[in-house]
């Protein structure tokens, strides 16, 4: 699991190089970066407090919080992808197509850890 885990991390991190700002020419205002930050901020703090009523011991919040967040980022690039069928632009298209389709994995995988880990950790009281 950890290494899975780490492999989204290096995807991750991946996709940030691949930021699509610098393929129309634009780069995010400040404002935008910190409305980013303090939405990770209110994500965290809502799956602490999904974790704190749920029962379950460990680093659950952490499991949320990315999956909420994988989530969110494959939903971005899909409106990117749009935009850039709508604006005939295909070089967002060869970023998109490819970073869509990890997410989707990653995704779906996230769902099965949290499924059997989550289960476990608030059944047997148990940190995963």
């Amino acid at each position: 699991m950890k290494d899975y885990l780490n492999t989204i991390l290096q995807q991750a991190l991946n996709h940030e190089e691949k930021a699509l700002f610098r393929v129309i020419g634009r780069e995010p205002s400040t404002v935008r970066k910190l409305a980013g930050d303090m939405l990770g901020k209110g994500r965290q703090l809502w799956a602490d407090i999904m974790a704190l009523g749920g029962g379950a011991h460990g680093p659950w919040q952490d499991l949320q919080q990315l999956y909420i967040s994988n989530l969110n980022s494959m939903s971005a690039f899909a409106v990117a992808e749009q935009l850039g069928l709508a604006l005939g632009m295909p070089e967002i298209l060869s970023i998109t197509l490819s970073v869509i389709d990890e997410k989707s994995t990653s995704h779906l995988l996230l769902q099965e850890i949290a499924l059997e880990m989550c289960s476990k950790s608030i059944l047997y009281q148990q940190p995963f």
